[in-house]
């Protein structure tokens, strides 16, 4: 059997996750004894973006925040998959609380949320309580 190298164009729909599958029916190996091509599956690997962590569903993204803008509640604007958005922090937000944004996140159903950490830098996951949301 030979293979022949071959390139495809292939639509990725909006909102695949790390692992998840996309079936190419009869794009696969050519069957046995001359019957119809089989079907080719391709894993999706998503790379690190540097400025957005991915889990699941859910993106995670840390913002710097003046003192004075966390202390007084300023509007900030936050990048987000699908654009920048203005974002109001509460009064008095400590450096590396976790702010959600909801349905911000990978598109789906549901959609994920966006978690944004305040300060320069937050390892806390969007389970830590003490989060606050915005929509």
């Amino acid at each position: 059997m030979t293979v022949k190298p071959r390139t495809l164009r292939v639509s990725v729909p909006a909102g695949v996750t790390e692992g998840q599958q996309i079936r190419l029916a009869g794009q696969g190996s050519p069957g046995l004894g001359g019957g119809p091509a089989g079907d080719l599956y391709l894993e999706i690997s998503i790379r690190p973006h540097p400025m957005f962590r991915l889990e699941g569903r859910n993106v995670t993204a840390t913002l710097p925040v003046a003192p004075w803008e966390a202390a007084l509640g300023e509007t900030v604007a936050v990048p987000t998959l699908g654009g920048p958005v203005e974002m109001k922090l509460p009064a008095s937000a400590r450096a590396g609380q976790t702010l959600r944004l909801r349905g911000r996140g990978l598109p789906g159903n549901p959609p994920g949320d966006q978690f944004v950490c305040s300060g320069s830098c937050c390892r806390q996951t969007h389970r830590a309580r003490g989060s606050y949301s915005s929509r």
